[in-house]
Parts: C-alpha cells; sequence; structure tokens
C-alpha cells in the first residue's frame, strides 16, 4: 500500500489496480480483492473513516481513530502479510493536528505569519493582534471558540498551515475559516489536507453545508477550493464571495 504525500504522483497507467481518489472513500470489499491479489492500492491520505475499512478487508478489529496514524497503518499492513511501502522513501511527510486552548502558542505563530504574508486575503489585520491585542488569554479564546475545530497541518514536522471548522448561526452550516498555508509548504497538498480535515468534522456533526469567504481577487484560494468541490453562492460580503459545499442528508 502507497500513501502518497503529494498531491501528484507520476506513475504509469499499469502500474495499480486502483486508484482512488484524493477525498474518496475506501471500500472494504475493493480493498481487499486489490491487495490479497497482490495490488497496490494507492492513495494520498487515510482518515479515521478510512481506516475502518481496510481493517475490515484485512480481518483487523477496528482501529482507535485517535491512535491512527501512517507508522500504525504500516505495522499493520505488514502483520497482516503484505509489504507496504516503508517511510523513508515517501519524502515529506504531512501530519495533522487538533489543538486544544493549551496549543495557543502554534496558532499564534501561524496566524501572525498569515496575517503578515497575506493581509490581503483576511478581514483581520496583523496589528489588531499585535501589541495590545497580543495576548495569550486572547489567543486561547480564539481557539475555546464553542464548537470550534482548529487543526493546523505540519510539514516535516513543521507547522506549515492552518484551518478552522466554526459553527454558523443558521442551523446545520458550518464554516471554514482561517485557511491559510506558508508559501514554502504550497503546491504540496496541504490546502488539500487541511479542507479534507475540516470537512470531515463537519460531516461527523452532521452538517448540510461547508461554507466559507474567500476574498475577491484571490484566485489561488478560489482555484483550491474548487478543486474540492466549493461553489460560488452568487453572495458577497463586502470584499468577499461567499463558496459552500453541501452535503447530502
Amino acid at each position: 500500500m502507497v500513501f502518497a504525500p503529494d498531491e501528484w504522483l507520476p506513475v504509469s497507467a499499469g502500474a495499480f489496480d486502483v486508484v482512488l481518489d484524493r477525498h474518496g472513500r475506501l471500500d472494504a470489499a475493493e480493498t481487499a480483492r486489490v491487495l490479497s491479489h497482490g495490488g497496490t492500492l494507492l492513495t494520498q491520505q487515510v482518515g479515521s473513516d478510512d481506516c475502518a475499512a481496510i481493517n475490515e478487508a484485512l480481518g483487523a478489529p477496528p482501529a482507535d481513530a485517535e491512535e491512527w496514524n501512517a507508522d500504525v497503518a504500516v505495522d499493520r499492513l505488514s502483520a497482516a502479510g503484505l509489504r507496504p511501502q516503508s517511510r523513508a522513501g515517501w519524502g515529506a511527510v504531512i501530519e495533522l493536528r487538533v489543538l486544544s486552548t493549551d496549543d495557543w502558542p502554534v496558532w499564534r505563530e501561524l496566524r501572525l505569519a498569515a496575517l503578515a504574508e497575506a493581509p490581503y486575503a483576511f478581514g483581520s489585520r496583523l496589528a489588531d493582534w499585535q501589541g495590545d491585542g497580543d495576548r495569550a488569554e486572547r489567543w486561547q479564546g480564539r481557539l475555546g471558540l464553542a464548537g470550534s475545530h482548529n487543526v493546523v497541518a505540519l510539514l516535516d514536522g513543521e507547522p506549515v498551515g492552518m484551518a478552522s471548522g466554526v459553527p454558523a448561526e443558521e442551523a446545520g452550516v458550518v464554516e471554514l475559516i482561517s485557511m491559510w498555508v506558508s508559501p514554502a509548504a504550497r503546491g504540496r497538498g496541504v490546502g488539500d489536507r487541511l479542507i479534507h480535515e475540516v470537512e470531515e468534522w463537519a460531516r461527523r456533526g452532521r452538517a448540510r453545508v461547508l461554507r466559507l469567504s474567500v476574498m475577491r481577487g484571490n484566485a489561488a484560494a478560489e482555484k483550491l477550493y474548487r478543486r474540492c468541490g466549493f461553489v460560488a453562492t452568487g453572495v458577497s460580503e463586502g470584499q468577499e464571495d461567499v463558496m459552500e459545499k453541501r452535503y447530502e442528508a
């Protein structure tokens, strides 16, 4: 089984039996068929929903989602008699970390970097979070927003991206906010991973709609959101255009 750390992995058409879309769902029966006949399952990421399908295909008990990571996946696949690719050949590894209020220094570092690097992309200003605005209790309050899901991405162990999911006033609607990836990590699938994580959080909460706002003219961000399935609503809020992704009930 190959876990691809990058968005694109050049392979020939005959190199595998099945290719899984980066936001696709693993099917237990298909996984078992491919792996049992020596095939290769190619996927960019394995989330808590996907690991259940892998375990079912391998006849293993369900994994604890909090303990599931790439190392656990390699160990379980090896124990099942398969030959997963070692992590040594993967290159840069993207990891996601859900933050608590105690993790405010990590969030602070990334948020200040985001506001300094891309002031055009946010409604907040860097000055709003400096000086008297740069207080531990304020950062903790941001991470402690009721019902929020705050996550950072690490590339080879270094924080390089951030995103949040927060409830909206409208029932069944949640919002994706504070999305940013550092310039050095762009084009490596970090943005997709962050969005996917917030989507999974939204689905777990049975949200019908995941909504976001993007500054008009921010073509790179809009391209990313469209690639991830978001569509324009035709609604604007000041200089921001609203996009959303709907989920089946």
